[in-house]
């Protein structure tokens, strides 16, 4: 008798759900056991990638995310083939990280030569800024917020919380009538229960207790019940001022002097991190983003994908199933850690000498098309800075306005160029609003706070444009960066080179004094030397409160730029004297003054007031 045929299968545990499914088919069932999986995988994969052991973390990073031997081979042989030809190759961690996305999240890694895809479109908005946007849009609202508090608090007439209940009430109760007019309450018609003013300022429980009454209160004078004159205080009146008093409380804080150092320092924090935004490493960012803002951005990706012209409905879904199922996980992993970073390319292609990269030649084109200064800098990025310069150049586009890109402009500073003469007399032919946009645009934009102090001296003092940019920020006081490009202006040009000294000294006295707070110990000696130079004179002192208004407020004080009022002198008067408050000050300016020695300041100021 012939044998019988027999069959062998191999199929997946989970063809048949369960158990009796895959009796009833099969007579006998061998198990197998896989080789490998996530969890041993580390150990396969650094015994065949022969890395160092500084690399041993990274490696169990990747090897999470490899489920199967075949993955793991593949993985390794295309690592030596990418090894001997792409550029960078000697970067192994970096090279192996992005043959390891283009083997498990090949999709995506594809997507990258249509222009799309997750991966490439954080490159592209972390090159262009955009990315900057989600960590430093929070950071400016805070600023703003902070900037407000500020202004508050310098409109703040008080010290204290005492000194607000005072303000509060004196207007009400002039002061020098506190023994002849009062708040309180009406007993009938012949007695009035005076409430005492002092209790009231002194004691904050009972301003608040008074406010809070629901009984009705008068205010006024109460001799006898024909000689009397009392007004209802109103108890809508009473909460908004209870209110008032409950604001100006919490934005002051213990007092007003501790206040003003808290947000200086808080204020100071902030402009730092926005000025070194872009010098934010890649991974940098992304931990600043953190990984649930990082998937919030990537879902927007997703469905920007949804709609591109060269990605199917398939392909689409296909890559939001490979994101949900690790691959934002995957790439969060890589791009923080700096395995992935802005110059990957550079990991999967051969350079030959002379060539263009592709986002280079993009920009020139449009360029050519008028490209404008704000979506030169938010649209595109550059490659190679010196090769793009000379191609514009070459075709006479290097005065356009979308050459204006700060990396171009960097590059030129930098790397000293006669074209940027040129570029400079084109930008200011514009009109003053396209000069100060573009000012404020390439100040966002560059990497280090110096660049642009090099820039206002190539621009204003050695091409001569100090007078009309002077102009520019004059007429437009109050917009975004008027009082940074301000400050730079002042401190890196001197008004000597001002063809127009008394615009130059009108600026200086629109910005006020209070721009001193906005003012770091590395520019505060060069902005108060050609404020001087200026012939600068404030019209409203403020006592200081940090080091670096002190030091300006002194500076002030002692080469007399302040016009002579009592509460001028008695600031003034107040930062040349240790432990002495401008209060003290301003009552006896010249006792203090004789004592201490400082006759000769207060003569100055007299004689520059008189002349004035």
């Amino acid at each position: 008798m012939a044998a019988l045929p027999r069959f062998v299968y191999a199929v997946r545990g989970d063809l048949f759900l369960g158990a009796d499914a895959r009796t009833k088919f099969f007579d006998f069932i061998l198990p197998v056991i896989p080789f490998m999986d996530s969890r041993n995988a580390f150990t396969l994969l650094k015994r065949k990638m022969s890395f160092d052991t500084n690399k041993d973390k990274h490696l169990k990073d990747i090897a999470a995310y490899i489920n199967d031997m075949r993955s793991l081979q593949n993985l390794v042989n295309e690592y030596h083939v990418f090894s001997n030809i792409v550029d960078n190759g000697e970067d192994k961690i970096k090279l192996l990280s992005l043959v390891f996305y283009k083997n498990i999240y090949a999709l995506d890694y594809f997507l990258i030569d249509k222009k799309t895809g997750v991966l490439y479109s954080f490159i592209r908005d972390y090159r262009t800024r955009k990315l900057h946007q989600n960590y430093l849009d929070s950071l400016e609202g805070k600023l703003d917020l902070l900037l407000v508090n500020m202004e508050n608090l310098n409109s703040e007439p008080s010290y204290d919380h005492k000194g607000i209940r005072e303000d509060i009430i004196f207007r009400y109760v002039p002061k020098f009538h506190m023994e002849r007019i009062y708040f309180g309450t009406k007993n009938g018609y012949h007695n009035f229960n005076i409430i005492p003013t002092l209790s009231l300022i002194d004691d904050e429980s009972e301003f608040l207790n008074f406010l809070s009454r629901s009984d009705e209160l008068y205010l006024g004078y109460f001799v006898s019940y024909n000689a009397n004159s009392l007004s209802p205080f109103d108890m809508a009146l009473r909460t908004q001022l209870k209110e008032e008093y409950l604001n100006r409380k919490s934005i002051m804080g213990k007092d007003k002097n501790s206040a003003f150092i808290e947000l200086q320092i808080k204020i100071k924090r902030i402009k730092e991190a926005i000025k070194l935004r872009n010098a934010l490493s890649l991974s940098e960012l992304i931990k600043s983003i953190g990984r649930e803002k990082f998937s919030d951005i990537a879902q927007i990706y997703l469905e920007a994908i949804k709609s591109h012209d060269f990605v199917s409905k398939q392909q689409h879904l296909a890559l939001c199933t490979d994101m949900r199922n690790g691959g934002l996980d995957a790439l969060y992993l890589l791009m923080s850690n700096s395995l992935i970073m802005q110059d990957f390319m550079a990991y999967r292609s051969i350079f030959h000498e002379g060539s263009m990269t592709v986002n280079d030649n993009d920009f020139l084109k449009a360029v050519g098309q008028d490209l404008s200064y704000a979506a030169s800098n938010s649209e595109y990025f550059i490659d190679d800075e010196n090769r793009v310069i000379s191609e514009l150049v070459e075709h006479n586009r290097i005065y356009a306005d979308g050459a204006l890109h700060h990396q171009l402009m960097t590059h030129l500073i930098d790397n000293p160029d006669e074209h940027l003469a040129g570029m400079i007399v084109s930008l200011f032919s514009k009109s003053d609003e396209h000069i100060l946009a573009v000012f404020s645009e390439l100040y966002s934009r560059f990497g280090k706070p110096e660049t642009f102090d090099k820039l206002i001296v190539i621009a204003l003092q050695k091409n001569g444009y100090l007078d009309r940019m002077v102009a520019v920020l004059a007429g437009q006081l109050g917009v975004k960066f008027t009082n940074d490009i301000a400050i730079s202006l002042i401190t890196c040009v001197s008004p000597e080179h001002a063809l127009d000294k008394p615009q130059y000294r009108q600026l200086i006295h629109s910005l006020g004094c209070r721009i001193i707070s906005q003012l770091t110990e590395e520019n505060q000696e060069e902005f108060m030397r050609h404020v001087q130079q200026a012939d600068a004179c404030y019209n409203e002192l403020f006592e200081p409160i940090t080091p670096t208004e002190r030091y300006c407020l002194q500076f002030i004080a002692q080469k007399s730029l302040y016009q002579l009022t009592r509460h001028n002198v008695g600031i003034a008067v107040s930062c040349l004297i240790d432990n002495i408050t401008p209060e003290q000050a301003e009552r006896e300016p010249w006792t203090l003054a004789y004592k201490h020695k400082l006759s000769a300041v207060l003569i100055t100021s007299v004689k520059i007031s008189i002349h004035s």
